[in-house]
């Protein structure tokens, strides 16, 4: 299952569009900031847009192999529960080896690469997203997010709002309050919510066990 970069939003196509027309104008461009903003993955797709602009990329990178078979790129997807490219270019720097040429080694290999994702020295993946809750919300508001998301953390299927309730014990927290709390979660894109069947998950599996893992607060 290949990425469409070329024509899909995730793919940078305006933002490289921009940058290619500063180029030809004879414009040098730095692009500072602080990490986890998406300026590698700006560059790959510039690197992969070059020639067609008459350019010629010289670049050095020996962090992850460049290759992802079709079988691995689809045990990524699954794997990661969420079309982010950001985090399926996080997945595909982890594997190991020569690309997978059958399903069952492209699984296993993205287990594996999976594990070294959650490991300490990637929190920089994820801590994005508590920093959020810290920085928008203050408490008893953040804290009852915290909480909400350390009790869906346990449920790969997710939970019911009458199954959330009695797991928070938080007698100070009706039904209604914990309705607009998951609205907010939703709309922060931490979970999904499907309403018709009172059930409420997280959107991306990876964030969940990263969650179940850290449980950050």
């Amino acid at each position: 299952m290949p990425l469409d970069f070329a024509t899909a939003p995730y793919g940078r196509r305006a933002e490289t569009d921009a940058i290619f027309r500063r180029f030809d104008a004879g414009k040098n461009l730095l692009m500072p900031g602080p990490r986890r903003l998406g300026k590698t993955f700006v560059l790959h797709r510039l690197e992969e847009r070059a020639a067609a602009q008459g350019y010629v990329v010289v670049s050095f990178d020996v962090s992850h192999r460049q290759l992802v078979s079709d079988h691995e790129a689809e045990a990524i997807v699954a794997a990661s529960g969420w079309l982010s490219a950001y985090y399926l270019e996080a997945f595909g720097k982890q594997l190991q080896g020569p690309p997978a040429a059958d399903v069952d080694t492209a699984r296993e290999r993205v287990v594996e690469a999976r594990k070294r994702l959650l490991q300490p020295v990637n929190r920089n993946y994820f801590e994005t997203w508590p920093e959020h809750i810290r920085k928008n919300f203050a408490e008893p508001t953040s804290a009852r997010l915290f909480a909400l998301l350390a009790c869906l953390a346990e449920f790969e299927t997710g939970l019911s709002a009458d199954g959330l309730l009695p797991a928070l014990n938080d007698a100070a927290l009706p039904r209604r309050d914990l309705l607009r709390l998951l609205n907010t979660l939703e709309e922060d894109g931490f979970i999904v919510c499907n309403r018709e069947a009172d059930s409420y998950r997280f959107r991306m599996e990876l964030l969940r066990l990263w969650w179940q893992r850290y449980l950050p607060e």
